[in-house]
C-alpha cells in the first residue's frame, strides 16, 4: 500500500473518522483508478469511499485540504533540495 495512503487513512483516524481495513482497501481501488494528479477528483471520489456520516464528511473535507496541502509543501521542499 502506498505511503501517502497510510498516512492520509492516519490523519483521518485521528480527526475521528473510523476507517477499516476493507475501506482502505476501497481507497487503494480508488487511488488506482483516479490518481493523485487531480486532487479534487480524488477528494470527490475517497468522500464517497471513506466518511460515513454528514458529520465525518465534514471533517474528512478538512483533513484532505489540510493533508494533501502540507503533502504538497513537502514534495516541493524536497524537490527543492536535490
Amino acid at each position: 500500500m502506498d505511503r501517502v495512503l497510510t498516512d492520509f487513512v492516519k490523519a483521518l483516524r485521528n480527526a475521528n473518522i473510523q476507517v477499516s481495513p476493507a475501506e482502505t482497501m476501497d481507497a487503494v481501488k480508488v487511488i488506482n483508478a483516479v490518481g493523485y494528479s487531480n486532487k479534487e477528483l480524488l477528494k470527490q471520489s475517497l468522500s464517497i469511499t471513506l466518511p460515513k456520516t454528514l458529520e465525518e464528511k465534514n471533517e474528512f473535507y478538512q483533513c484532505f485540504d489540510k493533508f494533501f496541502i502540507i503533502d504538497k509543501f513537502i514534495l516541493n521542499k524536497s524537490d527543492t533540495n536535490k
